[in-house]
């Protein structure tokens, strides 16, 4: 699975941090002080993983719908490059864009649907 590693890596850099900031705000406090910038520094990283998990489904559903576009585009140009001018048939053009825009409706339904609190349909 590809999202794993990257998933280990943003809680690493979290852990990391966490701790670089406890460490150099802890050199120079005392008593309730530590105690102050160790929470500060605790919910500013939490606050900082919470976007990427929060949007990781969305960014994944609009690469995948990016992915769409592309060999749509690649099959559209493949077409007219291999037609001469009076031979490309309208139709299949009108077939690509429909296919585009059936991405495209796909993607915004997902987002929707996502940001309403729905399931996760990409994973």
């Amino acid at each position: 699975m590809k999202t794993v590693p990257s998933t280990l890596l943003r809680v690493l850099l979290f852990v990391l941090s966490v701790f670089a900031i406890v460490f150099l705000g802890v050199a120079q406090l005392d008593g309730f002080a530590i105690v102050g910038c160790i929470c500060t520094a605790a919910s500013t990283a939490v606050a900082a993983l919470e976007g990427f998990f929060n949007w990781r489904s969305r960014w994944i559903a609009s690469d995948a719908a990016l992915a769409q576009w592309h060999e749509f585009e690649e099959a559209l140009a493949l077409h007219v490059a291999s037609n001469s001018e009076t031979t490309i048939d309208v139709d299949k053009i009108l077939e690509f864009d429909e296919r585009r825009r059936a991405a495209w409706s796909g993607l915004s339904q997902t987002w929707l649907s996502q940001r309403r609190g729905g399931q996760d349909t990409t994973t």
